[in-house]
């Protein structure tokens, strides 16, 4: 059984605006590689070039980008945002290490 999640207060819009800017940039094949550890950057990297970015630009202009998740784990700062573009909605996990670096980020239908 999936959870359902609702929006909840975002007490941090700077992360979330952190986030989105993430989807919208790798909509142009780009992403601030300082914002994430090396290892996120690798993967990032290689995805971009094995199709992410032609994904996240045929998804067309963010329609919403709300916070559904905060949570604490292992020294983490966890944030769930539901991510929903015209045809498609996601719920994507952003994941913030003690560096406050990007150390995680999933993405899944919703």
């Amino acid at each position: 059984v999936r959870p359902i999640y609702k929006s909840i207060p975002d007490k941090e819009p700077k992360v979330a605006e952190t986030a989105k800017a993430f989807f919208m940039q790798a909509a142009e094949g780009k992403f601030e590689k300082d914002l994430f550890t090396p290892k996120l950057v690798e993967i990032l990297s290689s995805q971009m070039k094995e199709g992410l970015k032609d994904f996240f630009h045929n998804m067309g202009q963010i329609q919403s980008f709300t916070l559904v998740e905060r949570s604490d784990k292992d020294g983490n700062r966890l944030y769930r945002y539901r991510l929903s573009y015209k045809s498609a909605v996601f719920l994507t996990l952003f994941t913030f290490d003690k560096e406050n670096k990007i150390a995680d980020l999933q993405l899944t239908p919703d």
